[in-house]
């Protein structure tokens, strides 16, 4: 498995006493496969991804990616882990203004030290797997709101991920536009063996994924609603 959550406990503090966001929650995902989360605001959703993400530390359980257990790491650890084997896609692209979308991607390989030609060949190939090598050249404010979004999932990507986590991917696009770009992670998932890993209000678009689950009031389920083909 590339993600096994296993009987995670998140809390946070709640006036004299501690709310529950993540409540003994136990989830894998398999190289290759695409899984959503769904569910109402305030679920627990993000939470889940901020513990799959190592992003916040579960009081209880344990994150494993890759075979490795990595919850409980240090900061510093924590950070080298992120870099080296997740990759996130956000609501909102979060590109830098100032970059092509080439140079998005290769700000990422920076990040851990990589530089040079096969840099570029690899923003390239990724562009290009999200058929946008044509826009290479092009800042944020020379490209649609799907576009920015495609860039997003090539950063994600840069660093050749174990586990890629999705947080409201469509949230900013119209129908039309969150088919393709659900379609487009369905594909890039199957295509490089990552795991994947979404949160979702987007029902109508769960036909991209192999496997749904639901969480309400911090506990995860495995959903009957739209299990996809």
């Amino acid at each position: 498995m590339s993600l096994i959550v296993d009987d995670a406990v998140l809390t946070f503090p709640d006036g004299a006493g501690r709310i529950t966001a993540v409540d003994h929650v136990s989830l894998s995902v398999e190289p290759g496969e695409f899984a959503a989360v769904t569910g109402p605001s305030g679920s627990g959703k993000s939470s889940l991804l901020a513990v799959a993400g190592l992003l916040q530390t579960p009081d209880s359980g344990s994150v494993a990616i890759g075979g490795r257990v990595v919850s409980g790491l240090s900061r510093k650890d924590a950070a080298a882990v992120r870099l080296s084997s997740i990759g996130f896609v956000f609501q909102q692209s979060n590109l830098i203004a100032s970059l092509t979308a080439a140079e998005q991607l290769e700000a990422v390989a920076r990040l851990d030290g990589r530089k040079g030609k096969a840099v570029q060949d690899r923003a390239m190939e990724l562009l290009e797997a999200v058929d946008l090598k044509d826009a290479a050249s092009r800042r944020p404010a020379q490209l649609s709101g799907g576009q920015r979004q495609r860039v997003g999932i090539a950063r994600a990507l840069m660093n050749s991920p174990e586990l890629l986590l999705v947080d409201e991917p469509t949230s900013a696009l119209d129908s039309e536009r969150s088919s393709a770009v659900m379609r487009l992670i369905g594909d890039v998932t199957r295509d490089s063996g990552v795991a994947t890993l979404m949160v979702t209000h987007d029902l109508p678009t769960l036909t991209a994924v192999d496997s749904v689950y639901e969480m309400v009031d911090g506990r995860l389920s495995r959903s009957e609603r739209a299990e996809a083909a």
